[in-house]
C-alpha cells in the first residue's frame, strides 16, 4: 500500500488503486489498503471506489463499499444499488449496509423486500438497521411506520417478529 502514497496525478492514483487492491492476497493485507485508502482527499478516492466495486474479488469488493460508506459518498449511489444483485453473499450484505448510511427514500422497498423475505438473519438484520438508519436521515419514520403497520395486518409470527426490532427503535 505504500505505492499508493506516492500517486501524483488522479489517473495514477486509480491504476495503483486497483493493482494494490487485486494484489491484496489476504484479509488484513485489504484492510490495511482501505485504512491507506481512507487517508486521501475526495472525490479521488470515492469515485475510485464506486468503479472499482463489482470487480474483483468479494473481500476486494466490500472494501469499496465500506470506504463509500466512510466517505458518504451518497453519489456513487448507483453503483452500491449494483451490488445488491451480486453472487457473492458478503458483498450483498455490505451494499446493504452502505445503504444504511448513503440509502436514498426510495431505497426503502428494496430494504422492506430484503426484511420479507426471510432468506438470511443477517441480511434481514441488516436490512431493518438500514430501514431505520433511512428513516432517521430522511425523516420517514411515519413512511416505514406506515409499511410496517400494513405489514403486520396479515403477517405470520415470523414476519412479525422480524419487525419488532425496526419498530422499537423507531418509536423511540
Amino acid at each position: 500500500c505504500d505505492a499508493i502514497g506516492r500517486c501524483t496525478d488522479k489517473m495514477e492514483f486509480s491504476a495503483t488503486v486497483e493493482r494494490t487492491m487485486a494484489n491484496a492476497q489476504s484479509l488484513k493485507e485489504i484492510e490495511a489498503c482501505k485504512t491507506v485508502l481512507l487517508q486521501f482527499p475526495e472525490p479521488q478516492l470515492s469515485e475510485t471506489a464506486a468503479r472499482k466495486v463489482g470487480y474483483g474479488g468479494a473481500a476486494q469488493q466490500v472494501a469499496f463499499l465500506e470506504i463509500l460508506a466512510a466517505r458518504h459518498g451518497e453519489q456513487h449511489i448507483k453503483a452500491v444499488r449494483r451490488c445488491l444483485n451480486s453472487e457473492a453473499p458478503e458483498v450483498r450484505l455490505a451494499a446493504v449496509k452502505t445503504l444504511a448510511v448513503i440509502g436514498a427514500p426510495e431505497d426503502m422497498t428494496t430494504l422492506f423486500a430484503l426484511v420479507i423475505s426471510g432468506s438470511d438473519d443477517a441480511m434481514m438484520d441488516a436490512a431493518r438497521e438500514a430501514l431505520v438508519a433511512l428513516a432517521d436521515r430522511h425523516a420517514l419514520r411515519p413512511a416505514i411506520l406506515a409499511q410496517i403497520e400494513g405489514v403486520f395486518a396479515t403477517a405470520d409470527p415470523e414476519l412479525k417478529r422480524r419487525f419488532m426490532g425496526s419498530l422499537g427503535k423507531l418509536m423511540h
